[in-house]
């Protein structure tokens, strides 16, 4: 009998929790593909709490606009034996003050505490169809606990209350003013003679004029070495520079300033103008001992870059009627200013460390863009 009582109490305890594990099974549902048993519990467990509505009102003084109305009113008494008159002023004046009229929109949220949410969310008991086999709310609630879903609750906005407050005050002043003038008006007559008199007068005019002279600048040509610089780029100073490569030949181009004094780096730097006008390396350049000259090719009309080589070389390829020009210099007399013309190009640009010679401001170069620079003559390096 012992054994039959054991045996039933077994089987009630496993029929129980097989159908919580049914309730659980309905809500993870993996089998169907159709059914979000985790997502719903987030769904179901969530409870939205809308706090109580808060009205504040707020008034706010500040200061009026007053618009003034005056009202004048003249009195004269005047005798025709004297000079003397008395002037009455009777001033009304109306002030009328409009308060200016400011809203505050203040915004309270009243807070929810644990209490109320816990209460919320028992006080729900619906849940999807699909788990039925929970026989209640408390049982679906345990079965998303498993999976990880507890109660959650949502605090909503709060509503809000806007009072608006207006206050317009009226002012009126009355001024009496009484304005007393005394006023005596002596009359001289002297008879008198009329005399008309003629004068013929010799006046002499003498001008005075300023004279200013401005001077013309002109652009000469420079009897001693220098060094070019130009600071248009950056703010930076460089200065024209004969990049020569293997000693032979090379570009122009813009550098800074070298505090080394060997005449083979310095040298580069240092230029001078012939008779004729045309631009060189002033001093030779160790260990070489050619005069290097600046020149141009005039096969197209475009910017150039200019080149330098031996003077010898130059000369030879225009006398054999190379397509290339000398690079033409002069110093302006006023503003010490260098200024180089090449084939036709007068405007020095920098592109890219390069001097290039243009007339379109390098429109034609693809070297990142250029800037025109106006250079002017220095001293020579001393250490």
């Amino acid at each position: 009998m012992k054994c039959t009582i054991a045996v039933l109490a077994l089987a009630g305890a496993v029929a129980a929790r097989c159908k919580n594990d049914n309730c659980l099974r309905a809500v993870v549902a993996s089998a169907f593909t159709t059914r979000h048993g985790v997502q719903d519990c987030s769904s179901y467990l969530a409870v939205t709490v809308t706090p109580e509505t808060s009205t504040v009102t707020s008034t706010v003084a500040v200061n009026p606009t007053t618009y003034t109305t005056e009202v004048e009113t003249d009195l004269f008494t005047t005798s025709e034996t004297t000079t003397v008159s008395t002037e009455t002023e009777l001033f009304t004046t109306q002030t009328t003050v409009t308060a200016s009229t400011q809203t505050n929109l203040v915004t309270v949220t009243a807070g929810v505490n644990a209490a109320q949410n816990k209460r919320a969310v028992l006080a729900s008991s619906a849940f999807p169809a699909y788990a039925s086999a929970c026989s209640s709310f408390e049982k679906y609630v345990s079965a998303c606990s498993r999976v990880g879903v507890l109660p959650s609750t949502v605090t909503a906005e709060t509503p809000l209350t806007t009072v608006v407050v207006t206050q317009t005050s009226t002012v009126t002043s009355t001024v009496l003013s009484t304005t007393s003038t005394t006023e005596t008006a002596v009359v001289s007559v002297t008879a008198s003679t009329a005399t008309t008199e003629i004068q013929t007068l010799s006046v002499t005019e003498t001008a005075l004029a300023t004279v200013t002279t401005t001077p013309i600048a002109t652009c000469t040509g420079h009897t001693g070495a220098f060094r070019a610089v130009a600071t248009q780029y950056n703010s930076q100073s460089l200065y024209i520079y004969a990049n020569l490569l293997n000693g032979l030949i090379g570009g122009v181009t813009w550098q800074q300033g070298s505090t080394s004094t060997a005449a083979s780096v310095q040298n580069k730097y240092i230029l001078a103008i012939d008779d004729n006008g045309h631009l060189h390396v002033a001093y030779n350049v160790p260990p070489y001992t050619y005069t290097y000259y600046f020149y141009v090719s005039t096969s197209s009309s475009g910017s150039v870059w200019p080149q330098v080589e031996p003077k010898a070389n130059v000369e030879s390829a225009i006398a054999n009627g190379a397509k290339i020009t000398y690079v033409n210099a002069c110093v302006n007399s006023e503003t010490n200013q260098l200024e180089l013309e090449a084939g036709g190009r007068t405007q020095i640009l920098y592109c890219g460390a390069q001097l290039w010679m243009s007339n379109t401001l390098g429109s034609d170069i693809n070297r990142g863009g250029c800037t025109q620079m106006f250079p002017t003559l220095t001293n020579l390096f001393t250490q």
